[in-house]
């Protein structure tokens, strides 16, 4: 009796660990890139000549970008990173605006890449990509910008009458929001079990971060900083994005002299995730082929 009672307690610890070890190996394993005197998670991934760096939007992270990187890495390095205040990275109690944020990514640039570098950018993400890239003429060679924050956004007013207290609240929000979209996925990328178990709804420094970047970053008005962009660049827009909105692309067309731009009808704010098969087929048509286009639109 006493035996198999003991056989009884056992076995599901025999089977839980069995579990465990079955579990198969992620494809990638997380690192934390030291830049700017912050620790940012990051992943390096794939061969090739040419590095690309990708940038997530507000209140995201780098599994934002979970299925573009592997197709990709099959012909490219990879380097995706979670900004200052968001996912794995430090949230330091310091300046958020667009130029901090530029000074940290030229720093990850320096010392983690070699070029040639071709940013690609989402939302806030495509903002600091297209900064970063007027800044580093001899080190980035095309950027991809993934309907980028800077010059409009459907949420202006929000923006614009951006209080204390209510960045505080969006804060707590995105808090929230951070349970809805995990940051971890132990199938994709591996991490220690301390990172692991990071969870950003319940640390007050990221519910700090989210709120202080809402004020401190230039969301809107930042036109004259797409005047610098001498690379080639692909604009790639979701024709229904409520947030920032297809139209801003005409506006930026007149600021480049050389762009290619695409359109995803039926698609909202983060085409890299809701259609992520026609994303790489379009970025991989642009790696190949860099250069100056009239409008493509992508069913």
């Amino acid at each position: 009796m006493r035996r198999r009672l003991a056989v009884i307690l056992v076995l599901p610890l025999v089977l839980l660990r069995g579990s465990e070890t079955e579990r198969p190996t992620p494809p990638h394993y997380a690192e934390w890139l030291e830049a700017d005197g912050i620790r940012l998670r990051a992943i390096r991934a794939g061969t090739g000549d040419t590095t690309l760096v990708f940038l997530h939007g507000y209140g995201e992270h780098l599994l934002t970008w979970r299925s573009v990187i592997d197709p990709l890495a099959r012909n490219y390095r990879i380097l995706a990173i979670d900004l200052p205040g968001f996912g794995g990275s430090d949230k330091p109690d310091r300046s958020y605006t667009l130029d901090a944020m530029v000074t940290t990514v030229r720093a990850v640039l320096a010392r983690w890449t070699d070029p040639p570098v071709i940013m690609v950018g989402h939302s806030m993400g495509g903002a600091i990509a297209a900064a970063t890239t007027s800044l580093e003429p001899g080190r980035v060679v095309a950027v991809v910008l993934i309907a980028p924050a800077g010059i409009d956004i459907a949420l202006g007013g929000v923006i614009d009458s951006m209080s204390q207290r209510r960045s505080t609240l969006i804060g707590l929000w995105e808090a929230a929001r951070a349970s809805v979209i995990p940051m971890h996925d132990p199938d994709w990328l591996g991490e220690p079990r301390k990172q692991a178990r990071y969870d950003p709804a319940l640390d007050p420094a990221f519910r700090t971060a989210a709120a202080r970047i809402l004020r401190d970053f230039q969301f809107e008005g930042m036109a004259a900083r797409y005047y610098g962009l001498k690379v080639p660049t692909l604009l790639l827009w979701g024709a229904i994005d409520p947030v920032v909105p297809v139209a801003v692309a005409d506006t930026l067309a007149k600021f480049l002299p050389c762009y290619q731009l695409a359109v995803l009808s039926r698609t909202l704010h983060r085409p890299q995730v809701e259609r992520p098969d026609t994303v790489v087929t379009i970025l991989k048509h642009f790696l190949s082929q860099p250069g100056c286009s009239p409008l493509s639109t992508f069913q």
